[in-house]
């Protein structure tokens, strides 16, 4: 089991970095739209790739590609011909449509546009404009961009969701005294988190929620069932000095006392907020379209429409802690894998089983990352192959998998 004083030393920084699952998908009836195609469910596993009905929209050197899972075939966003698709440096605009400006993320399609978020151009010259951030729409082949909307000092962006008209996203700022060219000079120990909330058809924003306490994160932010989730966690008061002389069992004991982790829902028709989940557990949620799991490690809880319906504990799902094991939902059912062993738990019978009574297990499934109608979307290592697959889903639950076809290297 990972020491639990390493995760929380690293969470700042890791969070940026790898966001471990979080599935951002909504009814289609709950988060409406005028444009019925841009109902797509979208899927951000990593902040450089999201996942729909049809492909994977992935960023590559600043490069906005699309991997069409029908025909394999991987294209830049681009429409002009004999372009090389590259970016460039330092003051030298790449002259490709695709190309998405400085530091680009949460790259999306909505009907005929795609969306995506970046620096302000200036950021590569001056510091000023560092910590800013750009909502950018665009032409699926990267013809006719415009800004959405743009977003002053939100500093560190660790996570987005998308349903219907709707982005959000969650960050974080570390506050200071003093600034000078928009680098923080006495950095006070409290940070600033919020979440913004953009309609990206009228370009409205609202600040939905924002905090100010002592190591401060905004974890998770999704959709589900018609309102909007956030995940904060902090401490009650100034944390020891993690990189100083302190043990591991001292600082995890100190992290225990004074920690808290919240989970607040935001109805976005009425825009009442409440909490829906108050706790001193860590923990790591994973969300599908009418409900989300919370994963404390050795128990997983099922919350459905704001209401706990499924506790599951981990003896139950493998031979280590739950946190090390991927989780999917849809319509309810818990799809679980750890590259050893695969397994589901039926949401009518309430059965939990292995897949195929364990004819998966050995095959190196690591995540189950996306469902859509009969076609099942799943990561898998053989060897050094590391790769997306997709396959029907009555032959995955048969366990017969031979057939499954590659849809492109997860890299």
């Amino acid at each position: 089991m990972e020491d639990k004083s390493r995760r929380n030393i690293q969470n700042y920084r890791a969070i940026k970095i790898f966001i471990v699952v979080i599935v951002m998908t909504g009814l289609l009836s709950s988060c409406s739209t005028n444009d019925d195609n841009a109902n797509e469910d979208v899927t951000f596993q990593f902040p450089y790739r999201s996942l729909t009905e049809y492909g994977l929209c992935h960023i590559e050197n600043n490069i906005a590609r699309f991997t069409d899972f029908e025909t394999g075939n991987d294209v830049a966003l681009c429409s002009k011909p004999n372009c090389q698709h590259i970016r460039t440096y330092y003051g030298a605009k790449s002259t490709c449509d695709g190309y998405l400006g400085i530091n680009p993320e949460f790259l999306f399609m909505a009907g005929d546009s795609i969306y995506w978020m970046a620096s302000p151009e200036e950021a590569e010259d001056s510091l000023s404009t560092l910590f800013d951030r750009i909502l950018y729409r665009a032409d699926k082949n990267g013809k006719n961009r415009k800004k959405i909307y743009e977003f002053s000092n939100v500093q560190n962006v660790f996570n987005a969701a998308y349903c219907g008209d709707y982005f959000a996203f969650g960050y974080v700022v570390s506050m200071s005294n003093q600034k000078e060219d928009g680098i923080n000079l006495d950095e006070l120990p409290k940070r600033k988190a919020g979440v913004y909330m953009v309609n990206i058809k009228t370009s409205e924003a609202i600040l939905v929620d924002e905090f100010e306490e002592y190591g401060i994160l905004c974890r998770n932010v999704f959709f589900n069932s018609g309102k909007l989730y956030y995940f904060i966690s902090y401490t009650t008061e100034d944390l020891i000095n993690p990189y100083g002389n302190v043990t591991n069992e001292e600082y995890n004991r100190k992290h225990d006392a004074i920690a808290k982790h919240m989970i607040f829902e935001y109805d976005l028709l009425s825009g009442e907020k409440k909490i829906v989940w108050d706790g001193t557990k860590d923990f790591l949620i994973t969300a599908g379209r009418e409900s989300f799991l919370v994963d404390e490690g050795t128990r997983v809880i099922l919350v459905n429409k704001g209401e706990k319906k499924v506790e599951l504990h981990a003896d139950d799902l493998t031979d280590h802690n739950s946190e090390y094991v991927s989780k999917y939902i849809y319509e309810n059912d818990i799809y679980m894998a750890d590259g050893k062993q695969v397994w589901y738990r039926d949401s009518k019978t309430g059965e939990l089983k292995k897949v195929a009574n364990g004819k998966l297990d050995g095959k190196g499934i690591e995540s189950i990352i996306g469902i859509e109608g009969n076609i099942i979307y799943y990561t898998c290592k053989q060897g050094t192959e590391h790769c997306y697959y997709m396959i029907e889903k009555d032959a995955f639950l048969s366990g017969d998998i031979e057939n499954a076809k590659i849809i492109m290297e997860a890299k």
